[in-house]
């Protein structure tokens, strides 16, 4: 790979293809759309330009109709095997270590953003900055790096992760799903998106995404992100006992009837 162009793999798009064609659309028009066949994103070893994927991923969630569309594809993603979590994953002792395990890896391979993990006191933030800024709003490009960064964290730190600690900064909050609302969504910059918590969860002694996988695949199955994320809001609150309906409402900074909703 060419370090000095911004490229991505495209076999990144396969996620994208396969929801569309579940979605009852056919993915072959939207490849068509920005010069490229579906067949082509089958090569694990093709790279694009990074805008042709951003355009991608803009085109695809107009054709499904859907504004979600990226960040419901981050939430179904299958992270067994990733190489750039393997070595973490058998290296780690700490989620701190596990993170910054993946980000050296990741900057490795990477050419069109740079990954990073800044500690700040008591926050920490997980993110990337682009090597470039995109002539078009990045606003899905960012929502499925957010449900991916998202996604890592939960492998990270199991029940550990309280989302109401959590915030998201993106160039459009309007492309996250209500269930991102746990972590107060911010308007950033197109140059990358950043996940902010607190620094305490580095500490955290990482335990293998393995453990108890084929309980928690079960637990979570077809479960939505909203549900996932609250269920371990209330597992990080559980010592605290004889938790009533408006103390749980709380802990997201909801309204008892917005949660009973």
């Amino acid at each position: 790979m060419i370090k000095d162009l911004p490229l991505v793999k495209l076999s990144v798009l396969r996620p994208f293809a396969t929801e569309l064609r579940k979605r009852g659309v056919d993915p072959e028009p939207v490849f068509e759309n920005v010069g490229l066949s579906e067949k082509m994103s089958l090569d694990p070893e093709a790279s694009v330009h990074v805008m042709v994927i951003t355009q991608f991923v803009e085109n695809a969630a107009e054709v499904a109709q859907d504004c979600y569309l990226a960040a419901r594809v981050a939430s179904h993603l299958n992270l067994d095997g990733w190489p750039t979590l393997a070595d973490a994953e058998a290296r780690a002792a700490t989620v701190g270590d596990y993170l910054s395990i993946f980000v050296a890896t990741a900057n490795r391979i990477a050419s069109s953003a740079e990954e990073f993990l800044h500690l700040d006191g008591a926050t920490v933030t997980l993110g990337e900055r682009r090597a470039f800024e995109p002539t078009v709003l990045p606003a899905q490009n960012d929502a499925f790096m957010v449900g991916l960064g998202l996604a890592i964290l939960r492998r990270a730190l199991h029940n550990h992760l309280d989302p109401s600690q959590m915030t998201v900064i993106v160039s459009d909050p309007k492309a996250l799903p209500p269930e991102f609302d746990l972590m107060r969504p911010i308007k950033g910059d197109r140059m990358g998106f950043r996940l902010r918590f607190p620094s305490s969860w580095l500490a955290t002694p990482f335990e293998n995404a393995t453990f108890d996988k084929a309980q928690n695949v079960e637990e979570d199955k077809d479960v939505p992100e909203f549900v996932r994320s609250f269920r371990q809001i209330l597992r990080a609150h559980i010592g605290m006992g004889g938790l009533t309906a408006s103390e749980c409402a709380a802990l997201p900074s909801m309204s008892q009837q917005k949660l009973k909703r």
